[in-house]
C-alpha cells in the first residue's frame, strides 16, 4: 500500500482491505498505542477484517476480546517428580530446548528432575525467563541453578546481540512495562509488593490508598489491563489482586527505592493485625473453613506482618497478632510447628506486653506447646495465664485455661484427678457465660479425660454431646474430632465397623470441605478397624503413609491419641509377619496425601 499524494495512508489501507477477507496481525502495540483507535479505523471499513494483536495492555477498543496468555504449564511439586513425567510440561519443554540449544548433550535424570522442575516453579512458567535460565546450563547444573534464581532478576541475563535491548535481561523486560506506568501508577505498584501472596480488594485500598495521586480502583484496573497484575480467586477464599513472582519481586525492589518503605510496612501491619483479630471469634462458629481459608490465603502477608513486627520491636502487636490465629495454627496440621515457634519468639518479650495480651499469648502457645508433645512446658504456660487471668478478673479466659489445663494435665499420671477438677470449673464457667463453642470444647476435653482412664461409656456421652452443640455451633474441625475420638471409643469396645464408619466419614467429610486436605492424624484412625475386618496389609500402609506425612510436616501425634496409635500398630503387627508389614509400612510412606486419601477410603 503506498501513501498517494491525495489521500493519507490509513484511507489507502481502508480502501485496499475494504474487499478483502484477511487477518492482519499486530505485535507488540504497548509501544504505539496512541495508534490503536486506528485500528477501529479499519475494521469499520473492512468488515471482512479480523485483527489479531499482541500487548502488555489492554486497547481499550470497541468489540475488542481480551485474551490473557497463561503461563506455561508447570510440573507440581506436591506430587511426585520424575525424569519421565516432566517433558509432559510445557516450560520443561522449553527448558530443554533452549539448555540443548547452548549444551548439546544435556538430558533429564533422576538426580536433576526436581530442580529442573522447581525453576520452572520458581519462574512462573514465563518463557523468557526460562529461556535465560536455560542458557546459563554451561555455568550451573539445575541444582545450583535452582538456588541462584532466589534472585532471579539478577541471575537472568542474556548475552545474545539479535534480541531486543528490553529482552535481554529480565529486569530490562520489567523495565519496559514499568516505564510504561505514569508517576501514580507505578507509586501502586511498588506499594503493592508490599503484599505476599496477593491481596483483597479491601486490604489493597486499606495500605495503597492513601496519599496516592489517582484512585486505587483506577490505578488497579490500569495494572491489570497492562499484565502486571492479575485478579481472580486462585485459593478458594476469595478473588485476589496478585503478581508473578518475579514481577513481585521487582516491584518489592521498587518499593525500598521509593523512600516509603517503612510507612507502607506499618500500615500493612495494622491492617493485618486487624483482620486477624475480627476473624478470631469466628474460627469456631458456623463461617469456620470459609475464614480458614481466609487465614491460609493471607499467610504470606501473616508473615511478613509478624516479622515486620518482630524486626520493629512491636512486641505487643506480635503477640495480638499470633495470638488471633492461634485457633488457625492449632487446627491446621501443616502449620503447627509453625505457629510454636511464632509463639517461642514473642514469650521472651513478655514483659513490654500488656497483661491482657500476656493472658491470650501464654494461652496459645500452652495450646500449641501440648499439640508438639511438650506436656509440661504446655501446663506451665497455662498455669501461668490463669493466674493472670484470675487477677484481671478476665472469667472467658480462666474457662478456656481451665479446660486447656485439664487436657495437658490429664497426660500426666499424677494429675489425672486435679485435670478433671480443672475441667469441671471451666465447663461450669463456661455453662455461665453460654459460650456453646467453650461448652463444646469443655465436653469434648471430658470425653478425652474419661477415655484416657478407660471409662468409655461416660467418655462416649461427653463427645455426643459435645458433637451435638457443635453442629449447632458450625465448629466442622470439633465435629471431625468427635467422629474420631468416636471412632476410638467403638474399637476400644470391639465395634470394629462402627469403628471403620466413624473414621472413614471423619476423612470423607475432610476431603468434601477442603481443597487440600490435610487428615494427617486421622488416617490411622481408620487402621485399626480395618486390620480388625481383615485388612491388615491396608491398615499397614495407612499408618506408615500417616507417620511419613506427620514426619513430613514436622508435627507429632496428639498425647491423647498416642495410646490409640500405638495400639493399632501392635494390632496389625499381631495379623502380618514381619516382612510382609514392613513392606507394607514401606508403600504407604511413599503416598502423597492425595494418594493415601483415595486408598483409605477405597471400598
Amino acid at each position: 500500500v503506498i501513501e498517494q499524494q491525495d489521500r493519507s495512508l490509513i484511507i489507502s489501507l481502508q480502501r485496499f482491505m475494504s474487499k478483502k477477507r484477511m487477518l492482519l496481525l499486530l505485535d507488540s502495540l504497548e509501544q504505539v498505542l496512541e495508534a490503536a483507535p486506528l485500528i477501529t479505523d479499519l475494521l469499520a471499513a473492512a468488515p471482512h477484517l479480523t485483527v489479531l494483536a499482541t500487548s502488555r495492555e489492554v486497547l481499550k477498543l470497541s468489540g475488542e476480546h481480551e485474551y490473557l496468555v497463561p503461563p506455561l504449564s508447570m510440573p507440581d511439586l506436591s506430587q511426585s517428580v520424575t525424569a519421565d513425567d516432566l517433558p509432559l510440561y510445557e516450560s520443561v519443554i522449553l527448558f530443554m530446548e533452549r539448555a540443548r540449544a547452548v549444551l548439546p548433550d544435556f538430558q533429564i535424570t533422576e538426580e536433576n528432575a526436581s530442580a529442573i522442575a522447581g525453576i520452572c516453579i520458581r519462574l512462573d512458567g514465563l518463557p523468557l525467563a526460562i529461556e535465560l535460565a536455560a542458557a546459563r546450563v554451561k555455568l550451573f547444573d539445575p541444582k545450583q541453578m535452582l538456588e541462584r534464581l532466589e534472585s532471579s532478576l539478577h541471575f537472568l541475563t542474556s548475552g545474545k546481540r539479535d534480541v531486543p535491548a528490553r529482552q535481554r535481561t529480565l529486569r530490562d523486560t520489567i523495565d519496559w512495562s514499568y516505564n510504561l506506568l505514569d508517576e501514580s501508577e507505578q507509586m501502586l505498584f511498588s506499594r503493592l509488593g508490599i503484599f505476599i501472596g496477593g491481596s483483597a480488594l479491601d486490604a489493597t485500598e486499606a495500605v495503597c490508598s492513601p496519599g496516592l495521586p489517582i484512585n486505587t480502583l483506577d490505578g488497579l484496573e490500569s495494572l491489570l489491563n497492562k499484565s502486571l497484575l492479575y485478579y481472580g480467586d486462585i485459593s478458594g477464599s476469595g478473588p485476589r489482586f496478585t503478581m508473578l513472582e518475579t514481577i513481585h519481586e521487582y516491584a518489592l525492589e521498587r518499593l525500598a527505592q521509593s523512600g516509603e518503605e517503612q510507612q507502607i510496612q506499618d500500615r500493612h501491619l495494622k491492617y493485618i493485625l486487624s483482620l486477624a483479630e475480627s476473624m478470631e471469634s469466628g474460627y469456631r462458629r458456623q463461617n469456620q473453613l470459609l475464614l480458614l481459608a481466609r487465614t491460609e490465603a493471607e499467610m504470606g502477608n501473616l508473615r511478613a506482618a509478624f516479622r515486620w513486627a518482630i524486626a520493629s520491636e512491636a512486641f505487643e502487636t506480635a503477640a495480638r497478632l499470633v495470638s488471633a490465629v492461634d485457633y488457625y495454627f492449632r487446627y491446621q496440621e501443616h502449620r503447627i510447628v509453625e505457629g510454636y515457634r511464632w509463639f517461642k519468639q514473642v514469650l521472651p518479650e513478655m514483659d513490654k506486653i500488656p497483661r491482657q495480651f500476656q493472658v491470650r499469648l501464654l494461652l496459645g502457645a500452652g495450646r500449641l506447646a501440648w499439640v508438639n508433645g511438650d506436656v509440661l512446658p504446655s501446663v506451665q504456660f497455662h498455669q501461668q495465664a490463669l493466674d493472670i487471668a484470675r487477677k484481671l478478673g478476665d472469667h472467658g479466659s480462666e474457662a478456656w485455661l481451665l479446660t486447656e489445663l485439664a487436657i495437658s494435665s490429664s497426660n500426666l499420671p499424677e494429675k489425672c484427678e486435679e485435670a478433671q477438677r480443672y475441667n469441671e470449673k471451666g465447663l461450669a464457667i463456661f455453662l455461665e457465660l453460654d459460650d456453646k463453642p467453650g461448652i463444646a470444647y469443655a465436653l469434648n476435653i471430658q470425653g478425652e479425660i474419661l477415655r484416657l482412664a478407660g471409662d468409655f461409656e461416660r467418655a462416649q456421652e461427653a463427645y455426643e454431646e459435645s458433637l451435638v452443640i457443635s453442629y449447632e455451633t458450625g465448629e466442622s474441625y470439633r465435629q471431625w474430632m468427635l467422629l474420631a475420638d468416636l471412632g476410638f471409643i467403638a474399637y476400644s469396645k470391639g465395634e470394629y465397623k462402627r469403628a471403620k464408619e466413624l473414621a472413614t466419614s471423619c476423612i470423607r467429610q475432610q476431603r468434601e470441605a477442603n481443597e487440600k486436605p490435610y487428615p494427617f492424624n486421622d488416617l490411622f484412625g481408620l487402621a485399626g478397624p480395618l486390620a480388625q475386618l481383615g485388612e491388615p496389609e491396608k491398615a499397614a500402609r495407612l499408618l506408615g503413609a500417616s507417620t511419613a506425612l506427620m514426619e513430613m510436616i514436622g508435627s507429632k501425634y496428639q498425647p491423647s491419641d498416642l495410646p490409640e496409635f500405638n495400639k493399632y500398630i501392635t494390632d496389625v503387627q499381631a495379623q502380618l509377619d514381619e516382612p510382609t508389614f514392613e513392606a507394607a509400612w514401606a508403600e504407604g510412606q511413599s503416598m502423597t496425601i492425595e494418594e493415601a486419601i483415595d486408598y483409605a477410603l477405597e471400598e
